[in-house]
């Protein structure tokens, strides 16, 4: 009963004392009247200044006054601009406080501006700050003109030391932005002031112009406006948008870059540069390549010595081709692929087979365009060819006999997306023993495409068709 009956007496004294403030709004440089009365602790009465919303705790009192009267006016020194408490505890606590009372410092008006409107892509941007309120961990963040008040749209961040200053922040790509004010580690905007970065064209170039077959090749972008997947790719000039006709790349995610490429063979090119992965070029520049003259050795990919068949793979049919003797030394042997109907044989149309390197890798010949080798003749009919990547992409060549015992023209056509370019070969072939073939690959090409032009040969085709066939000593050469 008797603690019931003193914390009567607490609460009613709480009650009746009070806590006011003479001003509800003061000025930077005024001093702070606070009057109490019917202060009823027992001593070491005070009266604390906190931040509105700060806690009742020691750390937090911004400024003090301690009293022995019951009624008393106490005087504070001017305080920094802002939104404050004036609270009322008796006998040296700091918690509860009996009784507050709220007011503003009010500061110079809030400076926060861009020192420019509109800044260069390469240009760092400025934002000007004077006479920040904000207690601790102010903060600026450049965001997206729009973007949410939300911690993942923040672009980038400067975090304030002082109440004015300037906050520098790196280079923006073109676009229109905010630079927006928050306080104490939170995203409640407080100021926000608008700029653009102004686009510039993007430009793509050739550090030369022409280039020595040997040199590599530098090609300058600027002002790149892709989001991601940027890339430059090398092509002959008038190639088509395809992947095929890309003669080498490089990927990139600079806006400004300076891109390295491997040598190039003589000849007219294109970088063009493309956004996002796609094939549609926004600029493009051209230059060249010149030769320096030599004279390359002939490329031997087979002359069946070592006695093996490496290198060799079958694309259709049963067999695998042989390394065996023809006319007294070896060579290389396709067999047909034949079945039997109504006591006559017949051809499944298969007995394809192709040549790589050792390592069943491409040969990928980009200076040797002029296939040379043996054949030994047959009654019936086979065919040779080569498989090359051109400008207009990949492209199977063909030597037919068949089309030569027919009296047929050259043909181009299109299987499943693949085109075949196919030739007649001499009805001569067809006599028994060995001839000597040699053809130049480009002209041939340009008999059914005009303007293509091969970048690569890849592998050596033999089609044993409806015989067969005998090869020997498989070379490429450059003239």
């Amino acid at each position: 009963m008797k603690f019931l009956m003193i914390l009567a007496l607490f609460l009613l004294s709480a009650e009746a004392a009070d806590i006011s403030v003479l001003k509800k709004e003061y000025s930077k440089n005024e001093k702070i009247t606070v009057k109490v009365t019917q202060v009823d602790g027992k001593s070491n009465n005070w009266v604390g200044i906190f931040h509105k919303g700060d806690q009742n705790s020691w750390s937090n009192v911004v400024l003090d006054n301690w009293f022995y009267d019951k009624n008393a006016t106490l005087v504070f020194n001017p305080l920094e601009a802002g939104e404050y408490e004036a609270r009322l505890f008796y006998d040296d606590t700091v918690n509860p406080a009996i009784k507050s009372a709220s007011f503003v410092v009010k500061g110079d008006p809030l400076k926060f501006i861009s020192s420019k409107n509109s800044y260069d892509k390469n240009e760092s941007i400025k934002i000007v700050y004077e006479n920040i309120t904000g207690r601790k961990n102010n903060w600026i963040g450049v965001f997206k003109k729009g973007a949410q008040n939300e911690w993942y749209e923040v672009l980038q961040d400067f975090w304030l030391k002082n109440k004015k200053g300037e906050a520098v922040f790196k280079p923006l790509p073109a676009g229109k932005y905010e630079a927006r004010l928050f306080y104490d580690d939170s995203l409640k905007q407080e100021a926000v002031v608008s700029f653009s970065v102004k686009e510039q064209p993007v430009s793509i170039s050739a550090t030369k112009k022409i280039y020595k077959e040997n040199e590599p090749i530098y090609i300058d972008v600027k002002n790149v406006q892709g989001v991601r997947d940027n890339w430059v790719g090398i092509y002959e000039k008038g190639a088509s948008e395809n992947w095929y006709s890309v003669i080498a790349e490089n990927w990139f995610y600079e806006s400004d870059a300076k891109l390295k490429f491997s040598p190039l063979l003589p000849g007219e090119y294109e970088a063009r540069l493309c956004y996002n992965g796609s094939l549609k070029p926004e600029v493009v520049a051209e230059f060249s390549v010149e030769a320096i003259e030599t004279d390359l050795p002939p490329t031997l990919y087979e002359d069946a010595q070592d006695g093996t068949t490496k290198g060799w793979i079958t694309m259709e049919g049963p067999y695998k081709v042989e390394n065996r003797f023809t006319g007294g030394s070896r060579t290389i042997f396709g067999k047909a692929a034949w079945r039997g109907h109504n006591g006559e044989r017949y051809t499944y149309n298969a007995g394809w087979y192709m040549l790589k390197n050792d390592d069943l890798t491409p040969w990928n010949n980009t200076r040797q365009h002029i296939l040379d080798l043996d054949v030994h003749g047959y009654t019936a009919c086979y065919q040779v060819g080569v498989e090359v990547k051109t400008k207009l992409g990949y492209r199977g060549i063909y030597f037919s006999l068949w089309f030569g015992r027919n009296g047929w023209g050259p043909q181009k056509s299109v299987y499943n997306g693949y085109t075949e370019l196919v030739y007649p070969l001499s009805i001569e072939y067809l006599r028994e023993g060995w001839h000597h073939l040699r053809i130049d690959l480009q002209k041939k090409l340009e008999i059914l495409e005009p303007g293509n032009k091969i970048l690569s040969v890849e592998a050596f085709i033999l089609n044993g068709q409806t015989a067969d066939g005998a090869i020997d000593n498989i070379k490429l050469l450059s003239k």
